[in-house]
């Protein structure tokens, strides 16, 4: 497809009878050279990036609240605690700390 365009950037549509309309066509040919040359940095940049990188590592959820009887607080606990099967599929390991008291869970 590529190969079908590039000779029709070139091919002139016949010979420029002024200054002008020479000047016209140069121009139409700098414009499509513009927008032909951002779409291959658009196509060949698009394979650039690699996503291993941005996968989630050691992951933490912190669940704060002023006390233990918090109604959001407990409904949050409560979630995550329904939630074994897809915590082991995440490879993700549950603590739970409270600062008035010892490690749990």
């Amino acid at each position: 497809m590529l190969a079908a365009l590039l000779p029709a950037l070139f091919v002139d549509s016949g010979e420029p009878k002024t200054f002008i309309e020479n000047k016209h066509q140069i121009e139409k040919r700098m414009i499509r050279m513009v927008f032909l040359s951002m779409g291959l940095l658009v196509v060949l940049n698009l394979n650039g990036q690699n996503l291993t990188k941005h996968k989630w590592e050691n992951r933490v959820v912190i669940i704060q609240a002023s006390s233990e009887v918090n109604t959001k607080y407990l409904a949050q606990i409560e979630a995550f605690m329904n939630l074994e099967e897809e915590f082991r599929e995440r490879k993700l390991n549950k603590s739970c700390y409270d600062i008035q008291s010892n490690p749990s869970m």
